[in-house]
């Protein structure tokens, strides 16, 4: 039985099993090779029951697929069962959170058990605008500091004290990165301040947090 003869009868054997229709694409786009097995004599010969591979182009890229016929269904449901439990516990173990607050409801928290990815901590682009000598104005940007974590006083601006800055309406580089992962039972809180330092004050407005609540394991 010649090559051409072996790739025909496995073709005809895949679609009359219906296994591999994700691997149907057009003519002269796939190819099927055999990996030979050696026999206790150490010959070569075709098993198309032990080993076979097969090339998928999709776009300009080849996929190669090993897989070995009699345990073809148990790996599948295996692999399929794992996925599924990786996705629950993925969606079980985090929930997306978002808080607004302001400088007298900026103290947190992290609950027992749970952690904090806190993606992006916001609030206004600007406090006002603000006339400058040549008759131009300007934004009066807003910013938010740490004020304390885990009752260590990292912000005073009325003692020109500055902590970490987490966010500044009109520089985002000027800010610490993002995500922020704050473990369990970590204490924290924010101030929102107008102005730049030195010359800053309270800000009135709102401020805001995104974040992943996650499930300690």
């Amino acid at each position: 039985m010649t090559s051409g003869d072996k790739i025909a009868r496995l073709n005809r054997f895949f679609l009359k099993q219906r296994r591999f229709k994700q691997f149907r694409i057009p003519k002269y786009q796939a190819g099927i090779s055999f990996k030979p097995e050696q026999s206790k004599q150490g010959n070569p010969h075709f098993s198309p029951h032990k080993f076979v591979t097969v090339r998928d182009v999709r776009g300009c890229a080849y996929h190669t697929f090993h897989i070995k016929y009699p345990m073809y269904r148990t790996f599948t449901f295996l692999f399929v069962a794992v996925l599924l439990t990786i996705g629950r516990v993925s969606a079980q173990s985090q929930s997306p959170k978002f808080i607004q607050f302001n400088n007298f409801s900026a103290t947190f928290e992290i609950p027992a058990g749970k952690s904090w990815v806190i993606h992006q901590i916001f609030s206004n682009f600007s406090a006002g605008t603000l006339t400058n000598a040549d008759g131009s104005k300007s934004a009066i940007p807003v910013r938010i500091f740490i004020k304390t974590l885990n009752g260590d006083i990292k912000t005073d601006y009325a003692g020109n004290r500055y902590g970490p800055q987490v966010y500044q309406s009109n520089s985002s580089s000027a800010t610490v990165a993002y995500p922020i992962v704050l473990p369990e039972k970590t204490t924290f809180s924010l101030v929102i301040v107008k102005g730049d330092p030195g010359n800053c004050s309270a800000y009135d407005g709102s401020g805001y947090i995104s974040f992943y609540e996650v499930t300690n394991q």
